[in-house]
């Protein structure tokens, strides 16, 4: 059994070498699988194929054309792919010596490549020229990478399927012949694109290196910048030059438009008129509209790079200004934002260009459509290739100019970097500069506007100071001139009430036209504050408007008075105070009351206080049934005579009012000051309860008598 099987398993290692091989063969550099030689020799037999199927092809039958035509185009692009790969080598060779070159001198020293220190802007950008420079070769390198990856995987896939149909047709025994060129056009595509993509990693790393190497270099020359008059005096007279070139062309294509437009007119008037061919006014009015755009372009274009020449001698100006002495904090942030506004005005107009310029091919197209037409006369021919020459000039101007843009947009984001690395290095001063900066922003940061009167946050708060102290001092006055009246005069404490509030609102009124003035807000600001105060009003400050209008009608008729003895809801109590907004009423319990001015003139009050300053008190008494009621009312008529503040006019008297449940029901009226309210109907009470005891008089209670029946 054994001697059976081990012929079997030698002969499937033996099957299994090539396989097991052939990713090592792969895992090799492309550029090392193939040489020069052999791929001059594959080129010297698709060139001989070529040949031969040129010849081939012209003295073939009818029948056999198709299958030559193919053969001669495989066979051709047989050769592009060959000398692709010729091509590729001779690059890979020249790549690997400049990145030898490049690592030799990163890892030398580099500072041999410099000048001698210090160094001046112009030439600190062409350093970072070179880091540009690197960077943009990085990413076009990764970009080729991606795209041959891509063209790899497909070129497999493509030589997978060609050699699954080779195998079936070698299978049905037909004709392999196209397939096996196709086979080995893919298969030279394929090698085309590894020695490509290993050019694009070795730019890759080359790219790296160069960047690497600017960085360094910038490093370097970074820390020794140094202030250069004749630099910056070289840098101003460039732009003067260019300003001069530019204005001078302004100049020009100003005077070629206008004759453009003075041409135009008696060829206008003759298409009006008719008569002419249309192919012919049709190329007329092509030709100048196109010569008129591109004349109208070029000189908004023009005045564009004016524009931003100016910026550009002020950004050259503000970076040796930085060299020579750091401006102060407010400065530095003033370019700033200066410098953003310039950014992205750039940035606005680059896109704009570039979308201009993409309109433009559409019609680049569709005129060298109709210069190859068939059947026009050679004038229409004329003005449609000077229509194209006109699109073309606007098209290369249109490319100058987005040159242009480019380099300002460089410069500028350039000067950005270097503001941001200076306002980085902030001195103990600038904080407090960059605080100080801030609140005063905030300080006159616009809230509002009335009436095209700024209000700020300054004058908020310096009217609420204002009208805070004035307000103090208001109420200081007002007890100064109420301490001043009741010393000095003798007037009532109504009339000192009265005129003590007229000071204080007087005042009140003076403090806030004076925090007005102040804060340089004129009154007719509020003119258009009248339909919304009316609103405000009319829903929520009804009642404080009518209580204190009701303060002011109190003050002047005098319905009521301070001292004054009121009933209000039932309750009894003294007036001690009139506000604007309310009266304090003082009950006898000793509790103040805060009525709102408005109920004294909707509501019935009693003022005990308003005609003179008597009382009529009631007293009630019940007496029990079987009682004398002569002798009840004899006694307390005695009772009201013997009492001394009780008044004799209008004398006392007694009424039996009515026979109550349990009682007999007497009232007695005694006329009393005012003053006496309080204390005297308590007086008679207790003396009621002493002679009514003294004479046998039962004061009566409530009760209930139940008879039984049997």
């Amino acid at each position: 059994m054994l001697r059976t099987i081990r012929p079997l398993i030698l002969i499937a290692l033996l099957l299994a070498t090539p396989v097991l091989a052939q990713p090592e063969q792969n895992s090799k550099p492309a550029a090392e699988e193939i040489s020069a030689q052999s791929v001059n020799a594959r080129l010297t037999k698709a060139r001989a194929l070529t040949v031969r199927s040129e010849t081939w092809l012209s003295t073939a039958e009818p029948a056999q054309l198709a299958g030559l035509r193919q053969q001669l185009a495989l066979s051709r692009k047989l050769e592009v792919a060959y000398r692709g790969q010729l091509t590729a080598l001779n690059r890979n060779e020249a790549l690997r010596q400049d990145l030898a070159l490049q690592q030799s001198i990163l890892a030398g020293d580099f500072r041999r490549q410099l000048p001698q220190p210090p160094y001046n802007l112009s030439e600190y950008d062409r350093l970072l020229d070179e880091l540009d420079a690197g960077t943009q070769q990085q990413k076009t390198a990764r970009t080729a990478l991606a795209i041959e990856t891509s063209a790899i995987d497909e070129n497999l896939a493509l030589i997978a399927r060609l050699k699954q149909e080779l195998r079936a047709l070698k299978d049905a025994g037909s004709a392999t012949e196209s397939v096996e060129l196709s086979l080995e056009l893919a298969e030279a595509n394929l090698a085309r694109h590894k020695l490509v993509k290993a050019n694009a990693q070795l730019e890759l790393e080359l790219a790296e290196t160069k960047s690497e190497l600017a960085t360094r270099k910038l490093d370097w020359a970074r820390e020794r910048l140094a202030y250069d008059a004749a630099d910056l005096n070289a840098q101003l007279r460039n732009l003067a030059d260019r300003r001069a070139a530019l204005l001078s062309q302004q100049e020009a294509l100003s005077e070629s438009l206008a004759r453009l437009e003075n041409e135009w007119r008696p060829v206008q008037q003759q298409l009006e008129a008719g008569g002419q061919d249309a192919l012919l006014a049709e190329a007329l009015l092509k030709e100048f509209e196109f010569k008129r755009q591109a004349r109208q372009k070029q000189l908004e274009q023009i005045e564009s790079r004016l524009q931003f020449l100016n910026q550009i001698e002020l950004i050259w100006q503000h970076r040796y200004a930085l060299l020579k002495q750091r401006p102060p904090l407010a400065t530095l942030q003033q370019w700033i934002k200066e410098q953003a506004v310039l950014v992205s005005s750039l940035d606005r107009q680059f896109e704009l260009v570039l979308s201009e310029q993409k309109a433009l091919q559409p019609q680049m197209a569709s005129l060298s459509q109709d210069l190859n037409l068939a059947n026009q006369s050679g004038a229409v021919k004329t003005h449609r290739e000077n229509a194209l020459m006109a699109l073309n000039e606007q098209i290369n101007r249109g490319i100058e100019y987005l040159t242009a843009l480019k380099a300002t947009q460089t410069l500028a984001q350039r000067y950005g970097a270097e503001l941001s690395s200076e306002r980085k290095h902030l001195r103990p001063g600038d904080v407090l500069a960059q605080g100080w900066a801030f609140a005063r922003k905030i300080w006159q940061t616009e809230l509002w506007v009335i009436d095209d009167h700024p209000v700020t946050v300054s004058k908020v708060i310096i009217a609420l100071i204002i009208l805070v102290v004035g307000t103090i001092f208001a109420k200081r006055l007002l007890l100064r001139v109420i301490k001043r009246l009741e010393s000095s005069t003798g007037m009532s404490k109504n009339s000192i009430s009265i005129v003590s509030n007229a000071v204080y609102y007087f005042t009140l009124l003076v403090v806030v036209l004076f925090t007005l003035k102040t804060v340089r807000i004129p009154l007719t600001a509020f003119t258009f504050l009248g339909g919304a105060l009316a609103i405000g009003v009319g829903f929520g400050a009804q009642n404080l408007l009518s209580n204190f209008i009701s303060g002011f009608i109190i003050m002047m008729e005098q319905p009521i008075r301070i001292g004054d003895q009121v009933e209000v809801d039932g309750k009894v109590g003294v007036i001690k105070e009139i506000g604007a907004r309310c009266t304090r009423v003082q009950t006898f319990e000793n509790i103040d009351i805060l009525v709102p001015n408005s109920v004294f003139l909707e509501k019935s009050i009693v003022n005990r206080s308003k005609a003179d300053k008597l009382y009529r008190a009631k007293i009630a008494v019940g007496v029990a049934y079987g009682s004398d009621t002569r002798l009840v009312e004899s006694l307390l008529n005695q009772i009201a005579r013997e009492h001394s503040q009780v008044l004799r006019d209008p004398e006392p008297f007694v009424l039996f009012q009515a026979f109550g449940a349990s009682t007999l029901d007497f009232e007695l009226f005694v006329w009393l000051k005012l003053d006496d309210v309080g204390k005297v109907p308590s007086e008679l009470r207790h003396r009621i309860n002493e002679v009514f005891a003294e004479h046998g008089v039962e004061i009566a209670f409530n009760q209930l008598d139940v008879h039984l029946k049997g």
